[in-house]
């Protein structure tokens, strides 16, 4: 069901795409409004903390997206997170946006000159929009860190249990007297927050559902997943950059070609 509802088969089409253009494939993978969503990021919109020597973007320590929404679409992602205000400013396009004359949109593209320059050489994008029908949201998600215990104990059966509690834990006298033990430790926990337009913050809170090694608590994924190609001790390179000079070449010599028949008399 999910399979279809996501269409998997188009989203994996389209990250496939951007990998071969742009040696980038990101994916977003997570709970909108209560239930699972799969969606297929623009990877000029993003921004991450990459490895050198691990490519896998869940693997980082943070990830940062810039969407353009229409009013309906973020009053259908992050509605129970408005105030009635809130979503009356949404609904008059009065949320700011800051326009300097070096973000000016070009016509028909969704980046300024000033996006392009930065992506074309690797650093981040920041984007604005002069409609008042869309608003740049950007999501957030980063590792934080939370403590959480181990308690052991024997139970009736004379058998050593073990289970994972909360920092709010505390033994009890009893607990105690029976030999229970609490080992704490320290394990990354994902967060993640959206800003809409200029000043409002919404969504703040550890993300719900997080991928979690069952063996090893402290290893957590970030709901961004994807990988950077050919990026080894190297400036990333996709598919179309590696043929880059043969099309070039390819455009040289039929032009020359173009030319001498033009020229020919027969």
């Amino acid at each position: 069901y999910l399979e279809f509802k996501e269409k998997l088969a188009l989203r994996f089409n389209e990250g496939w795409e951007h990998g071969l253009v742009v040696a980038e494939e990101v994916y977003y993978v997570g709970i909108v409004n209560g239930q699972p969503k799969v969606r297929t990021c623009n990877p000029l919109n993003c921004e991450f903390d990459r490895n050198p020597d691990n490519p896998s973007i869940e693997d980082g320590d943070w990830f940062r997206e810039d969407r353009w929404m229409t009013s309906g679409q973020i009053l259908d992602e992050f509605g129970d997170y408005l105030t009635d205000k809130e979503i009356d400013k949404l609904d008059r396009g009065e949320m700011n946006h800051n326009m300097g004359l070096s973000n000016q949109m070009h016509p028909g593209y969704g980046y300024t000159q000033s996006d392009i320059n930065k992506h074309q050489t690797g650093s981040s994008s920041s984007k604005s929009r002069s409609s008042n029908t869309h608003h740049l949201v950007t999501h957030v998600v980063w590792k934080s860190m939370k403590r959480i215990g181990f308690v052991t104990y024997i139970d009736e059966a004379g058998k050593e249990q073990e289970e994972v509690v909360d920092e709010k834990f505390k033994l009890s006298p009893e607990q105690k007297e029976e030999g229970w033990l609490v080992e704490w430790r320290w394990i990354g926990d994902i967060w993640h927050g959206n800003k809409i337009g200029n000043d409002l913050f919404v969504g703040i809170e550890p993300v719900p559902n997080q991928v979690r090694s069952e063996d090893n608590l402290s290893e957590v994924k970030l709901p961004y997943i994807g990988r950077v190609y050919n990026a080894t001790n190297s400036i990333q390179t996709s598919l179309v950059d590696l043929i880059k000079p043969h099309q070039y070449l390819y455009n040289i010599i039929w032009y020359r070609l173009e030319a001498e028949i033009a020229k020919a008399k027969g």
